[in-house]
């Protein structure tokens, strides 16, 4: 088929407006249409600066901070000096805006926030709660002393395309005993680590509701049973404080791997024994024929991670979720295939079932 413009303007604008179509932002070109699928994510961008100048402080508590977290000569805090920078982060974003997801959330999003979302316009985000940097630096010495929070930030994020919208954002800290680790066992108490609960509305038809969280780290006894803590308030909030049945995706670095930890027995099997609910691991069932691994002394497998994709159904409500894919975005790479999120991030594709 042939077309003839009556002249080269008229050409022109055509072309301009194609080109403009053709960026990461597709949000406000698109009508919302019936949603039969789609697509998550949750990605942990190690946003933690590389260090927090906290000035004269540094020769105060050089005695009682570890000498590999103190730079004493140039008087800051050291805290992350491998993580991706404002360079990865840079290429972080525009890795989420390659990828399309619809859904996604984030970890550790903290000084790099603004580098992260500068190539994501397409997207909507939930509530960014600032820098892990040391403003007021008198505040510090008593927080230091008493083991109390020094950054009251729990670097979790949230985008949603915005064609979609979000609709509710519930911001939840973990309770007492859900961390473990002040300036030991990977520094968990030093923020407000927790979890956020939204709705995301993607037609008159189809609300759902996620869950983003970020849990406790390490290996050691104290910090299994501080994650098996959060589980238990996780499942208190889902049972007791949801009041919608919404089919709901929980997503995140859970720092959890199923041969160490009782995630499917206090938080999967737990939910599936409620009358009310039905509960599954995404990356298991569509991976693993849904056989979960068992308890063992032995290495955790090489292809299992930190970061989960969980999904929960009311039973008898209009919607459900099924999933159709999930799998470790392993080219989640720079230019040279250097990893460029703490680990790879976690993607899953679910279809919606309407009753």
């Amino acid at each position: 088929m042939q077309y003839y413009y009556k002249n080269k303007a008229a050409h022109l604008v055509l072309l301009m407006s194609m080109l403009l179509a053709s960026g990461c932002d597709k949000s406000d070109k698109e009508e919302p249409s019936k949603i039969e699928d789609i697509t998550v994510a949750t990605v942990n961008v190690d946003g933690l600066p590389v260090s927090v100048h906290i000035g004269y402080i540094a020769q105060l508590v050089k005695g009682i901070v570890p000498p590999e977290f103190i730079d004493v000569e140039t008087e800051s805090l050291l805290v992350n000096p491998d993580g991706p920078g404002t360079e990865g982060s840079l290429q972080i974003g525009q890795k989420i805006c390659e990828k399309d997801w619809d859904v996604f959330g984030l970890n550790e999003d903290f000084n790099y926030h603004q580098e992260i979302w500068k190539a994501l316009d397409g997207y909507s985000n939930g509530t960014y709660q600032g820098r892990f940097e040391a403003d007021d630096l008198f505040s510090l010495i008593p927080k230091l002393f008493n083991q109390e929070t020094l950054f009251n930030i729990d670097g979790l994020g949230f985008g949603v395309r915005k064609k979609y919208s979000i609709i509710k954002e519930i911001v939840r800290p973990w309770a007492a005993g859900a961390l473990y680790g002040y300036l030991t066992n990977d520094q968990d108490q030093l923020t407000t680590k927790g979890f956020r609960y939204y709705q995301v509305k993607f037609d008159k038809q189809t609300t759902v509701d996620f869950i983003t969280l970020h849990a406790d780290a390490g290996s050691d006894n104290e910090d299994i049973q501080a994650r098996q803590v959060a589980m238990g308030q996780l499942y208190d909030f889902i049972t007791t404080e949801i009041a919608t049945d919404n089919p709901l995706v929980i997503m995140g670095d859970f720092n959890c791997y199923y041969m160490r930890d009782s995630l499917k027995e206090l938080f999967i099997d737990r939910l599936n024994a409620n009358p009310g609910f039905e509960a599954g691991d995404a990356w298991i069932e569509c991976t693993k024929g849904g056989v979960y691994p068992a308890h063992a002394d032995a290495a955790v497998p090489l292809d299992e991670q930190l970061d989960k994709i969980v999904y929960v159904n009311r039973k008898d409500a209009k919607l459900r979720l099924k999933p159709a894919s999930a799998a470790k975005v392993t080219d989640f790479t720079d230019a040279n295939g250097g990893q460029l999120s703490d680990h790879y991030p976690l993607q899953a594709t679910f279809q919606i079932e309407r009753n």
